[in-house]
């Protein structure tokens, strides 16, 4: 069953087991929430965590790539991020220099297929949560020669 991983701009990050988000009925059984639903509470924000960047779900085998606005990269295993309830913190995830904050983050996608354009097999690449477009001039370049 995966997790929903959720990291803030100050560094601050946990999991969280997905059937928390569910809905418990008086009878005791579980459900998604139905439409007109108020939302459900995801991780407790103060001035120590910040405020979420990246949310995404993730399994224990995953890596998942951290990138600040600073530069700084830092690649974890998902499975050492503690998991913590709904309405919690979380743990410090990266440690991040003065001034620096947390910008996006991604789940790292191990490949096993036979590359087509000249990679090595089993790279890694990042899938990104971030629904920014990429650089069209150099896209339109590659698909002109």
């Amino acid at each position: 069953m995966p997790d929903l991983l959720t990291i803030t701009d100050k560094g601050y990050g946990k999991r969280t087991g997905v059937d928390e988000y569910r809905v418990t009925s008086e009878d005791g059984s579980q459900r998604s929430q139905s439409r007109g639903g108020k939302g459900r509470m995801d991780i407790r924000l103060s001035a120590k965590n910040g405020t979420p960047v990246a949310a995404f779900a993730v399994s224990e085998t995953d890596d998942v790539v951290v990138i600040s606005k600073g530069g700084q990269l830092v690649r974890i295993a998902a499975d050492s991020i503690s998991r913590y309830g709904r309405g919690t913190q979380g743990v410090r995830v990266v440690g991040l220099k003065s001034g620096d904050a947390v910008s996006a983050a991604a789940r790292v996608v191990e490949s096993d297929e036979t590359p087509a354009d000249g990679d090595q097999p089993g790279e890694t690449t990042a899938e990104s949560t971030d629904a920014s477009p990429g650089n069209a001039s150099e896209a339109a370049a590659e698909s002109s020669e």
